[in-house]
C-alpha cells in the first residue's frame, strides 16, 4: 500500500549518467501542474543526506487534469525506470530546506540568417530535455510590444539569442530594429530571462561600440588574451568555477562527481569573445583558465572571465 503523505526525491550525483532524462521527467511533471522543488542546500531525509540540486515532491497532490498524485508518481516511477533515472527515493519523514519551486520554462528561441543552424542545434537540444520552446524571428520580436496578447514574448519567461553574426542586422528598418530592442528590454527589466551565446551575448553588453541591449556593464575581447590570438583557437579549454553554490552551476566545481566537472571544469571552444572590465551588477560564475593545448601567460591568467 502508498503510504501518503510522503516525498519522492532524486538527487542530482544519482542522475549523473543521464541528466537529459532526468530534466526532461521534471518537466513533464511541471507541465501538468505538479509542484517540484529544487533544494539549494543540502539536508538529510529518512536517514539519507541529500545534496544541493536534488529535486523532490511533495504528496498529496492534484494535476491540472485532476489526476491524484497517487496515479501521477506511479506513472514517473515507472518512466524513471524506463528512462534509466535507476535512484529515486521516497521518505515519510518531514524535512525542511532552503528550496525553490520550480516554474516550466517557456521559452522563445531567436533565429535567422545568420544563426539557422545554431538556432537549430538548440531547439533540438531544448526539446530533448522537456522545454517549451517557441522560435521567433526579427519580425516576430518587432511586431507587437512584449507584453501585448498575441505578442511571442507575451507567454514566454526566457528569450535565448544563439551564437551567429550581430542578429539585429536582420531587422528590415530602423523602426522596426528599434521595436525589437525596446521589446527585448523591457521583457528582461520585468522579469524575463535572457540567454546569450557568443553573439548573443556581445549584443547584450553595453561596452561595445555597437551594443544594442545594454543589459550587461562589460565589453569584451576575442584577441590578445594571454598573448594568443583567441578568434583562431578551437578546442577544448580549462574554465575555473566561481560559484560552485550557485545554482547555474551545480554540479559543477571542486566537488564534482561526474568526469570533465570539476575538479578544474572543461569546455568546448570555438573561438568566440570573453567578458572583460566586469561591472558590479553581474555575478561571474566561472573564469577561463587557459586553453588545454597552448601555454598561457601567468601575469595575464586573471584578466579574463567568463559569465
Amino acid at each position: 500500500s502508498t503510504l501518503f503523505p510522503y516525498t519522492t526525491l532524486f538527487r542530482s550525483d544519482w542522475i549523473k549518467n543521464d541528466d537529459v532524462n532526468a530534466i526532461r521527467l521534471v518537466n513533464l511533471l511541471l507541465q501538468e501542474d505538479v509542484p517540484v522543488s529544487w533544494a539549494l542546500d543540502s539536508f538529510t531525509a529518512g536517514g539519507t543526506t541529500y545534496p544541493a540540486g536534488t529535486f523532490y515532491v511533495k504528496t498529496p497532490f492534484t494535476t491540472r487534469l485532476g489526476v491524484s498524485s497517487e496515479d501521477t508518481m506511479g506513472w514517473f516511477m515507472m518512466q524513471a525506470k524506463m528512462n534509466r533515472v535507476w535512484r529515486v527515493d521516497t521518505t515519510t519523514e518531514s524535512f525542511t530546506v532552503n528550496s525553490k519551486q520550480l516554474v516550466l520554462p517557456r521559452i522563445v528561441l531567436f533565429y535567422d540568417k545568420t544563426t539557422y543552424e545554431n538556432a537549430l542545434q538548440h531547439y533540438l537540444r531544448f526539446r530533448s530535455l522537456g522545454f517549451k520552446i517557441v522560435l521567433a524571428n526579427a519580425q516576430d520580436l518587432s511586431s507587437k510590444a512584449w507584453n501585448e496578447s498575441g505578442s511571442v514574448l507575451y507567454d514566454a519567461n526566457v528569450l535565448v539569442i544563439p551564437g551567429g553574426a550581430v542578429h539585429f542586422w536582420s531587422f528590415p528598418t530602423m523602426e522596426d530594429l528599434a521595436n525589437g530592442i525596446g521589446n527585448i528590454t523591457e521583457f528582461v527589466k520585468n522579469g524575463g530571462g535572457y540567454i546569450g551565446v557568443c553573439a548573443g551575448t556581445c549584443e547584450a553588453l553595453s561596452g561595445l561600440d555597437y551594443h544594442y541591449l545594454d543589459l550587461v556593464n562589460a565589453s569584451m575581447t576575442s584577441r590578445d588574451m594571454w598573448a594568443l590570438d583567441w578568434r583562431l583557437l578551437q578546442g577544448p579549454l580549462y574554465v575555473n568555477v566561481a560559484q560552485p553554490n550557485n545554482p547555474v552551476m551545480f554540479g559543477f566545481g571542486q566537488d564534482a562527481v561526474r568526469p570533465g566537472y570539476g575538479p578544474q571544469t572543461t569546455i568546448f571552444y570555438l573561438g568566440g569573445p570573453a567578458m572583460i572590465n566586469v561591472g558590479d551588477n553581474a555575478t561571474i560564475l566561472a573564469t577561463y583558465a587557459g586553453p588545454i593545448t597552448q601555454q598561457v601567460l601567468e601575469r595575464d591568467r586573471k584578466s579574463t572571465r567568463l559569465n
